[in-house]
């Protein structure tokens, strides 16, 4: 990866879908370069795109509620592969990590309530050849996560023109219509597609479906996010840690957490652990510097569990391969 690479991920990361021809003018890179610098990314399995709607706890209308929970899996001894295997495929279970410690696995998985989880846990994860048990965190709160997190590679005049680009839109509805939503799924796993290209998939017309991604771009309920391959652009060392922390202190110390460069993920948990925390690094030598930081501005707070992740197999519906590198994505159900 070069500079030029990191600054047209740092500013999709922004705006997913700014056209080439107004990034060209904000860093200096021509058009068709920039075209086929991402298209190089995306082919190579380094770079890719998801889009996906989301809610929130007040949110009421046609996104369903929905829980978030990571699941820690353990397995029987020379099993893990085929677990993966067969969890990766499954709709439900949104990212997949591999880990050092006390466990195999590490699941994302999201569904309506806290109830169908457990059931899905015991009629669909626990009967898979090969897993031992698993034990269920429960996510309250999200402070940070893979689409809030940034490689920070374009100067702050850089970033405002990308965020000027984005611009504003008023009127976007608090909730998506039919057409929104077909549209989210229909650039599930690209969110770069051609609004040509969405609207022959939809069937209706150009500028109506231009007109509603203008709302999608900017509304609340629909998250657009960039990732990438991480160990290929620097980020070798990948950790979980899960803190126990005082009931009064954990949304201060998740807001403090969240602006760190290294943190790509921070949520409030229910349980003993009541805090997880997903840290993308340099180097493992860097968890020891984060660490200590954290224990003297937040001495209450302890660390009870903490691991690596050597590999990704899932995240967000696109499965990883064993390089890190984006194999293919897994298009959500309708």
């Amino acid at each position: 990866m070069d500079e030029v690479d990191r600054l047209l991920v740092s500013a999709l990361q922004i705006h997913p879908r700014i056209a080439w021809s107004r990034l060209e003018s904000i860093i200096s890179v021509e058009a068709t370069t920039l075209s086929r610098r991402w298209a190089r990314l995306v082919d190579a399995g380094l770079a890719w795109t998801s889009c996906r709607l989301t809610n929130s706890n007040e949110a009421r209308g046609p996104i369903p509620a929905s829980v978030l929970a990571f699941v820690e899996i353990d397995c029987e001894a020379g099993r893990r592969e085929q677990v993966i295997d067969v969890l990766s495929r499954n709709r439900f279970v949104m990212s997949l990590d591999c880990t050092t410690g006390s466990r195999e696995l590490f699941a994302g998985i999201v569904m309506e309530n806290v109830g169908r989880i457990d059931e899905y846990l015991s009629s669909e994860i626990s009967p898979v050849p090969g897993v031992r048990a698993t034990r269920m965190h429960v996510v309250r709160r999200l402070y940070k996560d893979g689409t809030d997190w940034r490689m920070d590679a374009l100067r702050p005049r850089q970033v405002h023109a990308v965020e000027a680009a984005r611009g504003r839109v008023h009127d976007a509805p608090e909730q998506p219509g039919k057409l929104h939503m077909e549209i989210v799924r229909a650039m599930g796993g690209d969110v770069r597609r051609s609004c040509s290209d969405l609207a022959a998939e939809v069937g209706r017309s150009v500028s109506t479906v231009n007109r509603a991604m203008n709302q999608i771009v900017h509304a609340d309920w629909a998250r657009l996010r960039v990732d990438i391959a991480h160990a290929h652009f620097g980020y070798g060392a990948t950790a979980m840690i899960l803190y126990s922390v005082p009931q009064t202190q954990i949304d201060q110390m998740g807001a403090a957490l969240r602006r760190l460069p290294e943190v790509r993920l921070c949520c409030a948990l229910v349980g003993r652990a009541n805090l997880g925390v997903l840290l993308w690094m340099r180097s493992i030598e860097d968890l020891h510097d984060i660490e200590v930081a954290a224990s003297h501005s937040f001495p209450d707070a302890t660390a009870i569990d903490r691991w690596m992740v050597p590999r990704v197999a899932k995240r967000l519906g696109h499965l990883i391969g064993p390089d890190g590198r984006r194999v293919r994505y897994l298009a959500e159900q309708p």
